[in-house]
């Protein structure tokens, strides 16, 4: 799998195969964001391909992936849902 996610993330790899699977990639996200009931970060859910210039950690440097301020609302979310469930449990 290695060998393909490394083409995955190669923004000059526009191979069919490639571009059918970040087509799903993108497709997964948005559904697993919806079916959070998060339909306003489904919408806005979008892969780039990030650099020095919009992508401070360097570990998603020249990668596809959701760009930090993205990342950091779903997290935040996560987060958020964590420390309800969380609660609930303590309830019960």
């Amino acid at each position: 799998m290695t060998p393909t996610y490394n083409r995955f993330h190669r923004r000059g790899d526009t191979a069919p195969d490639i571009e059918r699977l970040r087509t799903l990639h993108d497709a997964i996200d948005r559904a697993v964001l919806a079916a959070y009931g998060w339909d306003d970060l489904a919408g806005q859910a979008s892969a780039v391909f990030l650099g020095e210039t919009d992508e401070d950690d360097h570990r998603y440097r020249g990668r596809l992936f959701w760009p930090a301020p993205f990342r950091a609302a779903v997290l935040g979310r996560l987060l958020l849902l964590n420390e309800e469930r969380a609660r609930q449990e303590r309830m019960r």
